[in-house]
């Protein structure tokens, strides 16, 4: 499990100090000598999961002034991760670098505290720019994964109505994408860090939420969701 703190090149006051969440070690590892390249940042910490990273900006550390982090890992999912850190650092500014479309993610992103959305098929150049802006005070969404939205949505809409979808709270809404893609319930409760009895739960709810009979439905219903969408395309 990978956790680190450096002091890598310039710790001035005036450079912004970065800290990067995601399970994929090449990302973290290509992510950081990107911004370590530059003369006005430094990457002061990985985390492979939200334990880690909370560890990382709990009172008594050296909080980041940005935070990029991906949505979809093990354990406490990264809408959540977005939660507990405004928790305790409520005007850190917070990226949400992920392969999933905006259309999916970037409102709850937003809603969660977030204060910028991109795709991880950005080049290297436009995410730094995009650290620079979020540490300016902007807050910023991606406008080709923006101009996409209302095709994305027409395509769902035969499906899914996506104010039902709205319903479902942010857990309720990741465990119904794992279901979309396949995941079992002790997978699902395995890979969030869960029992399955919570699991179970939150699959009641959703079929109550969103008029389903049963749990078969529940998981064609999302396994159709996830394909008209393709919201896992070029994940994992």
């Amino acid at each position: 499990m990978e956790q680190t703190m450096t002091d890598h090149q310039s710790t001035t006051t005036s450079a912004i100090k970065v800290i990067i969440v995601d399970d994929h070690p090449v990302f973290r590892e290509g992510l950081r000598m990107v911004i370590d390249r530059q003369t006005d940042m430094d990457c002061i910490g990985e985390a492979e999961t939200a334990a880690q990273c909370l560890s990382m900006v709990e009172p008594g550390q050296t909080p980041p002034d940005v935070l990029v982090t991906d949505l979809a890992f093990e354990g406490k999912g990264g809408l959540d991760l977005i939660k507990d850190v405004l928790a305790l650092h409520p005007k850190l500014p917070i990226i949400a670098l992920s392969m999933y479309e905006e259309s999916l993610f970037g409102e709850r992103v937003l809603r969660a505290g977030g204060r910028a959305y991109l795709s991880k098929h950005k080049d290297p150049e436009h995410i730094i720019g995009t650290i620079r802006r979020v540490h300016s005070g902007e807050a910023i969404f991606d406008e080709t994964l923006i101009g996409a939205q209302p095709t994305i949505a027409a395509n769902r809409e035969q499906l899914l109505d996506d104010a039902i979808i709205g319903r479902l709270t942010d857990r309720e809404f990741e465990i119904f994408r794992q279901i979309g893609e396949g995941y079992t319930t002790q997978e699902i409760a395995t890979r969030l860090n869960l029992s399955r009895k919570t699991v179970d739960v939150h699959r009641m709810n959703m079929r109550r939420k969103l008029d389903i009979s049963s749990g078969n439905e529940l998981s064609m219903y999302a396994m159709k969701w996830v394909l008209s969408g393709n919201p896992t395309e070029g994940c994992d």
